[in-house]
């Protein structure tokens, strides 16, 4: 019968403590129970991950903030010589108009013949310098036709006397716009 007794004492004494802890410290309890249960489980998750694949995606995010870096120099250089190109533009639209080469809003020349054009194969900053731009010399050509001067002269970026602005053809291994 002591024994029984002491059994039966020990589950009223657990009955009396469960029975006396105000509930919100026992939902407290329960949420920090699943959080830990949650975390367990997260860290399971982890472990069976291999490293490997965790350093390909961090060289990945590495290389993708390189190339980012890239393009965005490359946008504010273009930005750059867009400015410099309006201003270059209008000083020679001013010049020419001053000068009486050029009458009317379409800007030919008085005598109303075009002069031979030529156009410089553009190439692009120093990641895609070997890449020539089919738009920019299809630029050339549209302007060439309106009768407006192509602008080659010494550019700020490069060393080269006839290097212009360029549109640049994206990194090889880039696979955004494909299906």
């Amino acid at each position: 019968m002591g024994m029984l007794g002491s059994v039966a004492a020990g589950k009223s004494d657990k009955t009396v403590k469960e029975e006396s802890l105000p509930p919100p410290i026992v939902e407290t309890v329960e949420a920090f129970k699943k959080y830990v249960t949650e975390q367990k489980e997260v860290r399971e998750e982890i472990s069976r991950i291999p490293s490997q694949a965790i350093a390909k995606v961090q060289e990945e995010t590495a290389a993708l903030r390189q190339l980012l870096s890239t393009v965005e120099n490359g946008i504010q250089r273009n930005a750059v010589a867009v400015e410099r190109l309006k201003r270059e533009t209008s000083e020679r639209r001013k010049d020419e108009l001053s000068s009486g080469k050029i009458t009317g809003v379409l800007g030919k020349p008085q005598s109303g013949t075009v002069g031979s054009v030529t156009t410089a194969v553009t190439l692009g900053p120093t990641p895609f310098s070997s890449t020539k731009s089919d738009a920019a010399l299809a630029m050339a050509t549209a302007l060439a036709r309106v009768g407006q001067p192509t602008l080659t002269g010494t550019d700020s970026f490069s060393s080269s006397a006839n290097q212009t602005f360029q549109l640049q053809k994206p990194p090889p291994g880039n696979k955004r716009g494909k299906k």
